[in-house]
């Protein structure tokens, strides 16, 4: 640098990121400019240290949230290590891309909510003491929501595959029953609870992808799922879906599960247009899933988002009043002329047209009297005399204008408007 810069020299040392710093605040710096995770893990007296990561002499991290990942309220339902999926029974359930995660918090606190009403037995009771002052009330609600006290209720599984995650649910909790009420809530407020979750499928029983472990899984559950008092007829469809599996066939699924569904008493047939019972089979890697459920159709394949958006719109189409039939209304080929004037529109302009030339030829100064007159004043002619000129005088095509003109009538005469005149015309003989 010459002798004339006024920048001051600084090595590299004392410069860094852009900014004049100290050396011991070096290293909290280079955490917050490089590094998401902690930086280098060497902090600094003067630094933030750690950037994203933590404070002044943050270690080595992964997540850039305090050195790990970030533990939520979710922890308690996470076991370590995570479980696999479909290892018990439990909700499977799609969600939108790159939004798992928030789909998975959606649905446990939508579950949480359900199992209070539906098992009230299984809610955490806590100890009450009326002398805990506010700092003691702090810590244990932060002991609550810390990962060492885990969910009697529900526990998460690994991520494994885009768009699909798993939650077991633990007994004496029902997965098919917390299913049918988080959708019958849906259906009743016509509003989806969910952001980012898609479908839900609940899985009352587990077995490894082979059909003799299906056939046995599926025994209890077909019982329980077609039982009635009086052995009642149920009207069924199977619905497998595979997902990142070729262990079983899908027309071996269905054969092995329709056949025991025609042993149990009862009779029941295959009617997938009228569904009163739903088979649901879920094939997942070497692990397979099934249930029996209600209301397949009306709860739309167990869609809350779209039972949601169509229980709105047709409660919107209902309470809109009905439009009253209105017989003067064109409809069809009718409707599409309705622009088009009618031989009826036309007449009347003509005569409209005729009297408005009536009314200011009235107006105008009156004009000399005609050579012709009326036919009363024909008769007033005494004998002898020379009368005018008659009805019968006029030729064939000749126009007659003034008072005679009101005197010629018949079908030998022709109204004609020339020039803002009406005249009589006598018809031409065209035999």
């Amino acid at each position: 640098m010459s002798e004339g810069s006024s920048k001051p020299k600084y090595n590299k040392k004392q410069w860094f990121g852009g900014q004049r710093v100290s050396g011991s605040s070096r290293g909290g710096d280079r955490g917050r400019g490089r590094g998401r995770g902690g930086g280098r893990g060497r902090g600094g007296a003067g630094g933030r240290g750690g950037g994203r990561g933590g404070h002044s002499g943050g270690g080595p991290g992964m997540g850039g949230e305090g050195g790990g990942e970030k533990k939520g309220h979710l922890g308690r339902y996470r076991d370590e290590p995570l479980s696999e999926l479909v290892t018990q029974q439990g909700i499977m359930a799609t969600a939108i891309q790159n939004k798992e995660k928030t789909a998975e918090r959606e649905l446990i606190e939508c579950l949480e909510q359900v199992a209070d009403e539906l098992y009230p037995e299984t809610i955490e009771k806590e100890e009450e003491n009326e002398d805990d002052d506010l700092e003691a009330m702090l810590q244990k609600e932060l002991a609550g929501m810390s990962s060492d006290k885990k969910s009697n209720r529900f526990r998460l599984c690994i991520h494994e595959t885009t768009c699909v995650f798993y939650v077991n649910v633990l007994p004496p909790l029902d997965p098919v029953r917390l299913v049918h009420r988080i959708l019958e809530q849906t259906e009743q407020n016509a509003k989806c609870p969910f952001r980012f979750l898609k479908r839900i499928v609940p899985l009352s029983a587990v077995a490894n992808a082979t059909l003799p472990s299906l056939r046995t899984a599926a025994l209890p559950v077909l019982e329980k799922g077609f039982a009635s008092s009086d052995n009642t007829s149920y009207k069924y469809g199977i619905m497998p879906t595979t997902r990142s599996s070729n262990k079983l066939d899908r027309l071996d699924m269905i054969r092995t599960v329709a056949d025991q569904i025609g042993a149990l008493p009862g009779g029941h047939k295959v009617d997938l247009q009228n569904q009163e019972r739903t088979v649901m089979i879920e094939l997942y890697k070497g692990r397979v899933g099934i249930s029996v459920v209600q209301d397949y159709s009306r709860f739309y394949k167990y869609n809350p988002i779209q039972l949601a958006e169509k229980t709105a719109a047709a409660r919107d189409a209902s309470a809109k009043p009905a439009t009253e039939y209105d017989a003067t209304e064109p409809s069809g080929e009718a409707a599409h002329n309705a622009d088009k004037p009618s031989r009826a529109s036309i007449k009347h302009a003509g005569r409209d047209a005729r009297a408005s030339e009536i009314a200011n030829r009235a107006a105008q100064p009156a004009q000399p009297p005609s050579p012709y007159k009326r036919k009363m004043d024909i008769d007033e002619l005494e004998e002898g005399e020379a009368g005018p000129k008659t009805a019968d005088d006029v030729e064939e095509g000749e126009m007659v204008e003034g008072s005679a003109g009101y005197a010629l009538e018949g079908e030998e005469w022709e109204e004609v408007i020339t020039d803002g005149k009406v005249l009589k015309m006598r018809k031409v003989d065209r035999t």
